[in-house]
């Protein structure tokens, strides 16, 4: 990825694609009205996803980090896949971290009200800010070591979104 934005074009145009579309099946009428929550949802939900594959990706030689969040972090794509740059790698993970939750804080204002119809097709952002969470906790760690939540957590946060939605 060039750049930030060139990130949340790419999670717009596939993941917020996807929630929207589900939201026209669940409810038509409804889905216009929630179109940027599904923006956002959907840019939460693939920076969560990017940051949790980093250690795959890094394992192949791939780097789906901005380049303008890792020069912003005083790093490099190369310096960022052979690990010789423990603190930039932690600054850089920090700051997609920083944009990840930027996104949810601003879905979870937007979802406000949602109908219940609605509510399935954004469940799955809703683990964003968990895993967002577990990947702030492992700093740097989290390029080489997987992100995930217990299952019981993952569970009890889509049934509580699903029974109560946001706000």
């Amino acid at each position: 990825m060039p750049s930030r934005t060139d990130l949340e074009g790419y999670c717009g145009e596939t993941a917020s694609a996807l929630i929207q579309l589900a939201g026209l099946v669940l409810a038509p009428e409804a889905a216009a009205g929630f179109a940027s929550a599904a923006g956002h949802a959907g840019c939460a939900q693939g920076i969560a996803g990017l940051l949790r594959l980093l250690p795959l990706h890094r394992s192949r030689g791939q780097c789906y980090l901005p380049a303008d969040v890792l020069a912003a972090a005083g790093t490099s794509r190369e310096d960022f896949l052979a690990g010789s740059d423990r603190a930039g790698t932690a600054r850089a993970i920090a700051a997609m971290v920083a944009l990840g939750r930027e996104h949810a804080a601003q879905f979870e204002a937007e979802a406000r009200g949602m109908p219940s119809a609605l509510r399935p097709a954004f469940l799955p952002a809703t683990l964003a800010p968990a895993y967002l969470d577990r990947v702030a906790a492992l700093g740097d760690e989290a390029a080489t070591q997987p992100a995930d939540i217990s299952a019981l957590r993952r569970h009890w946060t889509l049934l509580r979104r699903a029974m109560r939605g946001w706000g």
